[in-house]
């Protein structure tokens, strides 16, 4: 560490706590899209929404929660920093910024197939999960089904995980900085 820039030990954790819960999420979510989902492409309709619904249920919870104390970290970081290093305020904010705007995203883009896999998993709960002659669970008359639902939630987290990388990438230049 440079006698010139100190970095007291408030701004050391909250970098650390805000590095370490931005890489989390972004391992998970990367995950989640690459591991999970292709594992749960192979199950039929009614376990594949019923394993759906569980992963959902887990991570509404979780990552909201590991968004906020990054961003809040990094918020915190940037209004602490020392005089030598006032001029990393705006990529501090903006590693807040990449991790907050993961809930907009979600809202905006994936609320929709949510709302479809939720209400396939809701039928699946009360025994009313119709099935076709494929075995496979429809979304009303449309020709969407359980699996391209789910495959299509996948790629749809995959954007979501590109704002959590940035987040990271930026997050450990502005530190590393």
């Amino acid at each position: 560490m440079s006698s010139l820039t100190p970095n007291p030990l408030p701004l050391r954790l909250a970098q650390t706590i805000g590095l370490t819960s931005t890489a989390i999420f972004s391992g998970v979510s990367i995950a989640l899209s690459t591991i999970l989902v292709p594992r749960l492409l192979e199950s039929p309709a009614p376990l594949l929404v019923r394993q759906w619904g569980n992963m959902f249920a887990q991570m509404k919870t979780v990552a909201p929660g590991l968004m906020l104390v990054s961003a809040g970290a990094f918020t915190y970081a940037s209004r602490i920093l020392p005089p030598a290093l006032a001029n990393h305020k705006t990529p501090y904010l903006l590693v807040a910024a990449l991790n907050v705007a993961v809930i907009p995203y979600t809202i905006i883009f994936m609320s929709s197939t949510n709302n479809k896999l939720l209400a396939l998993e809701e039928r699946e709960k009360v025994g009313n999960l119709e099935l076709d002659k494929d075995g496979e669970a429809r979304v009303a008359i449309t020709s969407e089904t359980a699996h391209s639902l789910v495959d299509w939630w996948g790629m749809l987290n995959l954007g979501r995980s590109v704002l959590c990388v940035a987040g990271t990438v930026v997050g450990v230049w502005t530190v590393v900085n």
